[in-house]
């Protein structure tokens, strides 16, 4: 401040002088620095790019304080890393990148320009969003006074996101349980696929592939598996298909798992028998002993495939009908018919000579062991031979010829079967086949039945 004083003396000539007065106003450091980052008006904060080089400016501001001389003179730097806060779910990465120095992750350098202060920050890095997504960094502006006197600023870095993750499933490999016939359009599960990365990047699309995958649908947008056709464990048992996931970035990262579905037996099939039953047993025979094997197939598996055999009734010739209890007893799974009665004893008021090769039907009902409604029933041909006598008489000593005839006569024609014999049907007799003479020893009881086969004869 320059002032001008003028002085007068009393007198009647006064007489005056001048005289100029310069005051000098020293500053006090009653200022601290201020922080004015440009452009302040656009963002509130920066963005970087994730995985861009090291070098790239994030924001430019300048500091300026009203004092003057060192008290005026300011100089900025980045603000200890305790302070500043990041947007991270890694907790335990951070505590050890905050073990580094701040120089790592950012850069703030002071450009030279005329007549003011301008500070640049720049990165020093390459970032990863899915790390961190958002830093706060504080810079620290102090002038030269004494005491200093200090600002503090902060500038938002946001890191943008880059589709550079896949998406990734819960699982490698997924596996599930459905019964057959299980109905179209049913939830299986969801598969869920996430992706570290944001917005598009980050929105997934789901779809099938393989062999089985015609079996199924997978809702895109959601994941949910559903039923698509009917499943029939008997037909296969283990379905196999993958999985995708892609997102909508540009260009899309994709990734895949495999599922497999293993098919639940249901009773959904009766029993069966697969082939045409037919036994033949002599009568009188011998009780408990096994007339035959029946075996059943059933296509499904487990209890679901245990049979029961029930017999239902025992028809001979169509004349009468026997219990099960009273003339069959039978087992579980392969089973062995065994006569619990001998059959001579209970039939034989009906079996005559001429009643040879007639059968015994018999019809089983197969139950599962569930209870399956449906019932299987097959008829079984049980051919009742009858056994054909041994006949005893006192030895009779016939020598025969070629083309000898003898007298005597059999009531019935079975002779035929021995080989050294025929018999004549008209005249009743027996003829010698062979130009040999034999001696026949024939065993008797009743003249009207002949005997079931024929004895050596000795060679004359």
């Amino acid at each position: 401040i320059i002032l001008t004083v003028e002085a007068n003396d009393g007198g009647s000539l006064p007489r005056s002088t001048t005289c100029i007065v310069e005051i000098t106003v020293l500053d006090e450091n009653d200022h601290s620095p201020e922080l004015h980052f440009e452009p302040a008006h656009l963002t509130n904060y920066a963005l970087v790019p994730e995985n861009e080089k090291p070098g790239r400016l994030v924001a430019v501001f300048t500091a300026q304080d009203k004092d003057s001389g060192d008290n005026g003179r300011v100089s900025c730097r980045l603000a200890e890393t305790r302070k500043w806060t990041f947007d991270t779910q890694n907790k335990e990465k951070l505590e050890s990148l905050l073990l580094n120095p701040t120089e790592i992750l950012f850069s703030l350098q002071q450009m030279h320009m005329p007549f003011s202060i301008i500070y640049k920050l720049t990165t020093a890095s390459s970032f990863d969003r899915e790390f961190i997504s958002k830093i706060t960094v504080w810079i620290t502006c102090s002038d030269y006074g004494i005491p200093p006197r200090n600002s503090t600023g902060s500038v938002a870095v946001r890191i943008s996101d880059v589709n550079d993750e896949p998406p990734i499933f819960s699982q490698t490999h997924y596996y599930f349980n459905i019964n057959e016939n299980t109905e179209i359009g049913t939830i299986i599960n969801k598969i869920n696929a996430t992706d570290p990365d944001e917005g598009e990047n980050a929105k997934l699309t789901f779809w099938l592939s393989g062999q089985n995958a015609n079996y199924f649908d997978v809702n895109k947008a959601t994941g949910y598996l559903t039923v698509q056709k009917l499943l029939d464990r008997e037909m296969i048992n283990e379905l196999r298909f993958q999985i995708h996931a892609a997102d909508n970035g540009m260009p899309s990262l994709n990734s895949s798992a495999d599922i497999t579905i293993i098919i639940q037996d249901v009773n959904d099939n009766p029993p069966s028998i697969l082939n045409k039953i037919e036994f033949y047993i002599l009568e009188n025979h011998t009780a408990s002993l096994a007339i035959g094997k029946i075996t059943a197939y059933d296509a499904d598996i487990g209890r679901n495939a245990e049979i029961t055999f029930t017999l239902i009734q025992c028809i001979a010739y169509g004349l009468n009908t026997f219990n099960s209890s009273d003339s069959i007893v039978h087992e579980s799974y392969e089973n062995y018919l065994s006569n619990k009665k001998n059959f001579s004893q209970s039939l034989e008021i009906m079996y005559t000579l001429s009643q040879l090769h007639k059968q015994m039907y018999l019809q089983l009902e197969l139950l599962k062991s569930d209870k399956f409604v449906d019932l299987t029933k097959a008829s079984i041909n049980l051919g009742i031979h009858p056994r054909q006598p041994l006949y005893k008489i006192k030895n009779i000593v016939l020598r025969l010829t070629p083309k000898h005839r003898h007298a005597n006569t059999f009531q019935n024609k079975h002779l035929l079967r021995f080989v050294y014999f025929k018999y004549n049907s008209i005249r009743g007799l027996v003829e010698l086949k062979k130009h040999r003479i034999l001696l026949l020893f024939i065993n008797w009881i009743q003249p009207k039945y002949t005997f079931h086969k024929p004895f050596p004869a000795n060679y004359g």
